[in-house]
């Protein structure tokens, strides 16, 4: 372990670090444009990971939740085809990742949107009215 991490110092220099984190957005683009939404599985599993989300999602009241960083929806598409009473709110800064996800067949306004967003610029989403988050 001690050879991988310090490969990984004396790989990558402070300059290269910042050029990843500023073009983060654009490379992700790039990634998507690229996969689709070929690359990513649906985590049909989260349900099971998180009982607490299943048990809300099974009472019937109404449920929202928020994805960030979503890529292609992969974690709120799955909840979203079991749960009628589920809404969601997928965001992420690659607009070719969420131009996908808009084509989904569950995309609408009323119940499932997505926007091309940075988390990290200061009130750029609205974090109310969400009862989970994933990431």
């Amino acid at each position: 372990l001690d050879t991988v991490s310090n490969g990984i110092e004396d790989g990558v220099t402070k300059e290269n670090l910042k050029q990843f984190e500023i073009n983060a957005g654009k490379n992700w683009h790039k990634f998507y444009m690229r996969n689709g939404d070929k690359f990513f599985k649906d985590r049909h599993y989260l349900t099971k990971v998180f009982p607490f989300l299943q048990e809300s999602l099974d009472s019937g009241d109404p449920v929202a939740i928020i994805e960030i960083g979503c890529g292609v929806a992969n974690a709120v598409i799955p909840l979203l085809e079991l749960f009628p009473n589920c809404s969601a709110t997928a965001v992420d800064f690659a607009p070719s990742a969420i131009s996908i996800v808009k084509r989904h067949n569950l995309h609408d306004t009323k119940r499932f949107s997505a926007h091309v967003c940075d988390i990290t610029v200061p009130d750029s989403i609205t974090w109310k009215g969400h009862d989970f988050a994933t990431m």
